[in-house]
Parts: structure tokens; sequence; C-alpha cells
């Protein structure tokens, strides 16, 4: 669900509730579960702030408070982690985002090693969230960070392309991969349209 929200980010960021709502609509269509849905109204929410902020002024543990609270009422019963060594404890999604702001300095193994980044969302949101999150002003370099990362590497890669392109626009990733976009134009029409 995360994976393919970021349109309603753009769409709706204007109005939280209706962010919330037109998301968990969305989500719910293939996932019902609760994890998937509040995952997808966090990634939504992100990528609708960022589209907001200014290159160079996100402050990191402020954008990262913030995704904790649009989760607000929302029912988090988190999920029990998949990565080995994990124990079986139920981890919320909240308290995993609210990690992320004590891991932007971490070497990527390290942080992925805590977060994980397999295809549970638990693992792959957060994952993508910390490859954005630590090097923010650097989009081609976080998405490369989160391609490199290995396990569920590309659902975690578009998650942070996601996030680097709300906060860089176009013109902020590198030229060389927008030359070889498969339907850059109808991309590019969709995306005004948004």
């Amino acid at each position: 669900v995360a994976m393919r929200v970021a349109p309603l980010g753009l769409a709706f960021g204007h109005d939280v509730a209706t962010l919330r709502r037109q998301t968990a609509r969305n989500a719910v269509v293939t996932h019902g579960d609760r994890l998937a849905v509040a995952s997808g109204i966090v990634h939504a929410y992100a990528v609708a702030r960022l589209v907001r902020t200014t290159p160079g002024t996100l402050d990191r543990a402020e954008f990262v408070a913030e995704l904790v609270a649009v989760l607000g009422d929302l029912d988090d019963a988190g999920g029990v982690e998949r990565r080995r060594g994990a124990d079986k404890n139920t981890v919320r999604l909240a308290d995993r985002i609210a990690e992320l702001a004590d891991l932007v300095d971490l070497d990527p193994a390290d942080a992925f090693a805590r977060t994980h980044n397999g295809a549970y969302v638990l693992e792959s949101l957060p994952a993508a969230l910390w490859s954005f999150l630590s090097r923010p002003e650097d989009p081609e370099e976080a998405i490369v960070v989160a391609v490199n990362g290995g396990y569920d590497a590309d659902t975690v890669a578009a998650m942070t392309g996601a996030l680097a392109g709300a906060y860089h626009g176009e013109a902020g990733l590198p030229g060389r991969w927008l030359d070889d976009l498969e339907a850059a134009g109808e991309i590019r029409s969709i995306a005004d349209r948004l």
C-alpha cells in the first residue's frame, strides 16, 4: 500500500483529514490490515509535507514527529518484526518511525540492521524513510542507498524516490535517470494534473 500512495499525497495534501480518508479507502481495496492502512497514510502525508518544504530547510526531527502525529488516533496495532534476531514482541509503526530521528547518522548496514528492509511494511516504510532522512539533500545518494540495501530494494527505493522527488522536484533528480525514464511525458502530465 505505502509504495503506491505518493500520488494521494500530492492530490490531497492540502487537507490531512481528506488525505487520511482517501488513502485508507485506497488501501482497503487490497490490504485491509490496520498496519497497511496506517503505513499508507504516513507515506502519503510524508509526500504531501515534503512537496511543501523548500529543499535545504527540512528539520528531520520535526518531520519525524509530524509523521508520528499523523498516525494520531489511528489504531496502530503494529506487528511482530520479521528480521533475523528480532525478539517476537509487537512493534508499533509509530514507535519505529519515532526511532528514526536517532538513527539518521548511522551507517546504512547498521540502520538496516535495526529497521530491516524487507517487504513487510513495518520494515520497508521505516527503511525508506531512513534512506531519505539520512541524506535529504542528496536525492541520488538516498535512492542509491535504498537500492543497495538489498532484500525488498525495489519497494524501499520506490518509496525513497517518492520522498526525494517530493522534496526536490524533478530538477533535483539526476538528468541521466530522467533521460531513460519510460513514459516520462505521460508521468509529467499526470503529475501536473495532481
